[in-house]
């Protein structure tokens, strides 16, 4: 739950700096409602793609597939948002997809230095008894 809510106020507080910065505060809400549906619609379409993803040792069609398609969710979520930054902010498309880029891995990067992703244990190996040969002379 918490990492949702985090990576919505990073993209309200980094919204609102960039909105600032152009002088084009008013903007803000009809622009942070944007970039929320935009995350809430990929999100959904995202969730039975992380329900196929597990963990294993010997990845699979199914995992590679699922793996591509995510990707290809997040470049749709930067195009459509470097879209909406493009408008609110009255730059070029380019511009704004560097925007929304931005934007992406500040979340990422904060998101993960609060709640890092979890870590698999490594498999338990035992330590192996080594034996001393001592050898004998007769």
């Amino acid at each position: 739950f918490a990492l949702p809510v985090m990576h919505a106020a990073v993209i309200g507080a980094s919204t609102w700096l960039v909105l600032l910065a152009k002088g084009l505060q008013q903007r803000f809400t009809a622009t942070f409602v944007a970039l929320l549906g935009t995350d809430a619609l990929i999100t959904g379409l995202s969730l039975p793609l992380s329900a196929v993803l597990r963990p294993s040792d010997a990845p699979n069609l199914i995992d590679l597939l699922a793996s591509v398609a995510q990707l290809g969710l997040l470049i749709w979520w930067i195009t459509v948002a470097g879209h909406v930054f493009a408008r609110a902010l009255e730059i070029a498309r380019g511009q704004g997809i560097a925007v929304a880029s931005f934007v992406m891995l500040t979340s990422l990067m904060f998101n993960y230095s609060v709640i890092p992703p979890p870590i698999e244990p490594a498999p338990f190996d035992p330590p192996t008894a080594q034996t001393e040969q001592v050898e004998t002379t007769p």
